[in-house]
């Protein structure tokens, strides 16, 4: 799909942002570029859509020299994301979706369709958003505009710079989310950036971890956590102990009382719940602690309206481990089920405990001292 063939970027002063750069991407990849402040990957990203022309080298995309595609033309088939979001304050929710198709030569009823379908996409009511203003909508808000708006002309690759990075963490781990959701439904070629290893661990299929505008490592992200390429990967990643996960026991990690209800519970007390814990999901369970499945906010906020019960909007569907898996392994079903954190269940499917990253986070950092 995208292919670099030994790139280099030369600055007028001489210094090379990039070096010798080679790397593959093939269709439907989810790519992050990640690396230290000036190690060239946003230099790298913008060179895929010639905001940033490279000084030697070959970018491919579909086989494609992408230097013989006029610019405009590149472009418009590349979604593009900013961490400033970039949204025009002087035009709707809607008229921002629409630009792009509508430059594309797309009008009429289709149009309008088609924006209602992204808004609803990234959970946002169309009645309620579309005719509003940048101004009149939050960060979080603006910034999943700015992700339908690349998606608006439905281009094969979408690039991403940063575009969370200047948000709350809650909110930005909420989009990640969202994000993740969308991937697994869309399937679009992303190239995106990031200095966060935790945000990279959480989307990628692919990492490239760059130092001075070289490659260090290129691998899937568990397989940089348990083998770094070198020792300045080992110290970016923060994980030079990750890598010996087997050397932690999964009782050392595991949360022994995580949050749950019950089935017959109402949607205003989990609400609560998750409001006095600060959560935004709960394991739900029966009287003999079996795990039943969880109920998340969205959940409830779709169904809050109506007087029902928490078993009549929860999901059964849960990802989980047995108590006797190993921590390794743990690691391995996280990072391929894509998910923040994981029941662990005995035999019998009750629930022993609850893992979260951050919960493994803590126990690594306090058992080396960092």
């Amino acid at each position: 799909m995208i292919r670099f063939q030994g790139v280099t970027k030369t600055f007028e002063d001489g210094e090379d942002a990039v070096t010798d750069f080679s790397l593959e991407i093939t269709k439907g990849q989810f790519v992050v570029l990640i690396g230290p402040s000036g190690c060239g990957k946003t230099t790298t990203m913008k060179m895929i859509n010639r905001l940033i022309e490279p000084t030697k080298g070959l970018i491919e995309i579909d086989g494609r020299n992408h230097n013989k595609i006029p610019a405009v033309e590149l472009r418009r088939q590349i979604g593009y994301v900013i961490q400033q979001v970039g949204l025009f304050p002087h035009m709707t929710i809607a008229e921002n979706i629409a630009l792009v198709p509508r430059l594309l030569g797309k009008e009429g009823a289709d149009l309008g369709d088609r924006v209602d379908e992204l808004l609803t996409l990234v959970n946002l009511d169309p009645q309620m958003y579309r005719e509003r203003y940048p101004n009149q909508l939050s960060g979080g808000q603006q910034q999943r505009v700015g992700v339908v708006r690349a998606l608006a002309a439905d281009p094969p690759i979408i690039l991403m710079d940063e575009p969370f990075s200047a948000l709350d963490p809650i909110t930005r781990e909420q989009l990640q989310e969202e994000l993740v959701r969308l991937q697994s439904e869309l399937k679009k070629t992303v190239v995106f950036v990031t200095h966060d290893m935790d945000e990279a661990l959480k989307l990628a299929d692919l990492v490239v971890l760059m130092k001075d505008g070289r490659i260090e490592q290129t691998a899937p992200g568990d397989d940089i956590l348990r083998e770094p390429a070198s020792d300045f990967v080992r110290e970016f990643i923060g994980s030079k102990h990750l890598a010996q996960a087997d050397q932690i026991s999964l009782g050392d990690i595991t949360i022994d009382k995580p949050i749950t209800i019950e089935p017959y519970r109402g949607l205003a007390e989990a609400l609560r719940k998750m409001r006095r814990h600060r959560v935004d999901s709960l394991l739900v369970t029966d009287a003999t602690n079996t795990l039943l499945g969880i109920v998340t906010a969205k959940d409830i906020h779709a169904n809050l309206t109506e007087k029902r019960r928490i078993e009549e909007v929860m999901s059964s569907q849960v990802v989980k481990v047995p108590s006797d898996i190993s921590v390794p392994d743990l690691l391995s079903t996280m990072q391929e089920e894509q998910v923040g954190y994981l029941p662990v269940v005995d035999d019998q499917n009750k629930l022993q405990g609850l893992v979260t990253r951050a919960s493994l986070v803590d126990v690594i950092a306090e058992q080396w001292g960092e």
